[in-house]
């Protein structure tokens, strides 16, 4: 079993296939460190482009949610991002329950998610929690838009940003910024959309990715895993 989170890199399949059927997933989490906890999961299963189900739920934590907006050291703390609060989370299931119901949810469907170009922070976070949680093995393959943008949409001649917020303004695909779990996956689901037909319009196709992909890795690891 993985018990660290360590996510296959053949598990990405970013620049290699465009699929029409998958699940968008987000989270939000009490920080960012190791001892983080999942407290916000939304997810949306898309068929051709279109929502074809929801999944939203809030978990409770086993410490408290720090609601204040500064750690001791002056940074933002989480709460600050998302803003929920302990009370909010007092009636809602544990993450054994709410990773129960998002595994049924997901199947076996790849699952997309926007993040770190050079790691996948939802899918690190639901393989190290399946694995303790559930003790199943979670091995989807996985979409980083956040990954796919950079090939797509050229910085800074177009946007100066590949944030996941910057995007959605560029695109107008949502006009008010909300730091949830569920409006961050429709977000997430809707630009991939947008990419896919802005590698249509552009000529760009997934084999140009791909072998972009085979290209640096060869050049920087002397192999490919392609």
């Amino acid at each position: 079993m993985n018990a660290t989170g360590w996510v296959n890199p053949r598990r990405n399949i970013t620049k290699r296939l465009l699929v029409s059927e998958y699940v968008a997933y987000d989270t939000e989490t009490t920080g960012i460190g190791r001892s983080a906890e999942i407290i916000d999961i939304g997810a949306v299963r898309i068929v051709k482009g279109e929502i074809a189900d929801v999944f939203e739920t809030l978990v409770k934590p086993s410490e408290p949610v720090d609601e204040r907006l500064y750690d001791d050291r002056g940074y933002p703390t989480a709460f600050s991002v998302h803003h929920i609060t302990n009370a909010m989370l007092e009636n809602a299931p544990c993450i054994t329950e709410a990773l129960i119901k998002l595994r049924t949810f997901i199947g076996e469907l790849p699952v997309l998610e926007h993040s770190s170009p050079f790691a996948p922070f939802d899918t690190r976070l639901f393989t190290k929690a399946f694995s303790e949680k559930l003790g199943i093995e979670y091995q989807n393959c996985y979409i980083n838009t956040c990954e796919l943008a950079y090939a797509v949409i050229p910085k800074p001649a177009e946007v100066h940003s590949h944030s996941l917020e910057t995007l959605s303004r560029h695109f107008g695909i949502r006009s008010k910024e909300c730091h949830r779990a569920l409006p961050d996956a429709i977000d997430a689901y809707k630009l991939y959309e947008i990419l896919k037909r802005r590698m249509e319009e552009r000529g760009i196709t997934i084999e140009e990715l791909r072998e972009k992909s085979v290209c640096r890795k060869t050049e920087e690891n002397g192999a490919t895993d392609f």
